[in-house]
């Protein structure tokens, strides 16, 4: 019985294996940040090595893969991280072969797609997910680019889905597909037309909505306000009441000035939202925004690039 078969069915079962996948999940993030410091003093073929006896790999060109098959046997994986980079000749077969190797493990597997924009745009992340979703592994994250027939291949057990948006047509196969996810944070282009798009469902995830957007600024905001509206718009309750789903906001590499920053938290609905900042001017001033955003019952994360560097050094 494949992971897709097992929680395909009962909600209860869902609920529950969610719940244990966090909890492993916790465990295991606890001793990869532990690890990571003592990997601190070592090279980097003994902290390769030291990482893959503790069962965590990491695939992301030929070299990594051909470890990886090397090692499953005497190391087996508790996590496998895949991120290829690789474009030489015959770079995609042995791919397929670490994937088929590794989803017969009972082990934790994140797929991260994050070529460059217009890479992605040439083809989907569908063949991979139908692998990796083939076996014993469980997809417990998923980051890349997604067609209408890929969605139903996404596991609504994954701790979080990551689909990258390039054009209506993406957009519209997420808006259309029935599952619940336990978190899903979708990455849009700025400026990227509305018209055509279909909202997100309320239920498409069972924690709040993250809409990610990358280089906003200051011109940007009113398409913004106009997407939410568009995207997630309000719905009317049972005491005809109208409320609009929790959802949070991601804004990656922003470039917003302060009167962008002022606008902003001042516009956005209050009480339902988080907003996330990774600004790479450092500009100290920023922060002053927190209390503004609080007075909106707004969350307001910021990150410097530092902040962001350390972050993604840990989760990828």
């Amino acid at each position: 019985m494949t992971w897709r078969d097992l929680t395909s069915s009962d909600s209860n079962m869902k609920k529950e294996t969610i719940e244990k996948t966090k909890e492993k999940m916790q465990i295991i993030f606890t001793e990869l940040v532990a690890f990571s410091f003592v990997m601190n003093s070592c090279s980097t073929d003994e902290g390769d090595l030291h990482m893959k006896k503790k069962g965590f790999y990491f695939v992301r060109d030929a070299a990594s893969a051909a470890k990886t098959l090397a090692m499953l046997d005497a190391f087996p994986p508790k996590v496998c991280v895949f991120q290829w980079h690789d474009k030489s000749l015959g770079s995609e077969e042995l791919l397929n072969k670490v994937l088929r190797a590794v989803i017969q493990w009972d082990c934790f597997v994140i797929w991260i797609n994050d070529d460059s924009w217009e890479e992605r745009k040439q083809r989907f992340d569908d063949e991979y997910l139908q692998l990796l979703t083939n076996g014993k592994a469980q997809l417990v994250g998923f980051l890349g680019r997604l067609s209408s027939d890929g969605w139903p291949l996404v596991p609504t057990t994954a701790l979080q889905v990551t689909p990258i948006i390039t054009c209506v047509s993406d957009f519209n196969a997420l808006s259309s597909c029935p599952s619940e996810f336990e978190q899903l944070k979708v990455c849009i282009p700025k400026s990227m037309l509305l018209n055509e798009l279909k909202p997100l469902r309320s239920s498409a995830s069972r924690q709040p909505i993250v809409l990610a957007v990358a280089d906003m600024t200051d011109a940007d905001i009113d398409w913004l306000l106009q997407a939410l509206n568009v995207l997630l718009p309000f719905r009317m309750l049972s005491n005809l009441q109208q409320a609009r789903p929790a959802f949070q906001i991601c804004l990656f590499t922003c470039k917003m000035s302060l009167f962008g920053h002022s606008r902003l938290c001042l516009e956005l609905p209050g009480e339902v939202v988080r907003v996330e900042v990774q600004d790479y001017t450092n500009n100290p001033q920023i922060r002053s925004f927190l209390q503004k955003y609080s007075l909106r019952n707004c969350a307001f994360i910021y990150h410097t690039e530092q902040v962001a560097k350390e972050l993604r050094g840990l989760l990828i």
